[in-house]
C-alpha cells in the first residue's frame, strides 16, 4: 500500500504536496523490519525537496556510507547529491 502511495505521490501534477505524502510513505516504509536500501536514498532526496536539506544532506551521506562497498560508482554520485543539498 505505502509503495502505491508512493507512486501517487510521485505523478509530476502532485507537485511539493507530492513529495511530502511521498517523504511521509518512505517514513513509514523505513520503519518496517526489511526495507530496500534504496529507501534511505529517497529519503534524503525527498527531504532535501522539501526543504530540509540539512536533514536530506545527511541521510544521503549515510546512504553513500550504507553502499560504498557494494558500488562506489554509485555511492559516489550519491555525495555529489549530499554536497549539492547540504546548505551554504
Amino acid at each position: 500500500m505505502l509503495n502505491n502511495i508512493r507512486a501517487w505521490a510521485a505523478q509530476p501534477e502532485r507537485g511539493v504536496e507530492g513529495a511530502w505524502t511521498r517523504l511521509w510513505a518512505v517514513e513509514l516504509s523505513l520503519l518496517l523490519p526489511r526495507h530496500p536500501a534504496a529507501l534511505r536514498h529517497e529519503r534524503g532526496s525527498l527531504l532535501a525537496l522539501t526543504g530540509q536539506f540539512e536533514a536530506g544532506a545527511r541521510q544521503l551521506t549515510e546512504y553513500a556510507d550504507l553502499i560504498e562497498g557494494i558500488d562506489p560508482k554509485v555511492a559516489a554520485a550519491v555525495r555529489v547529491e549530499a554536497k549539492a543539498a547540504a546548505p551554504a
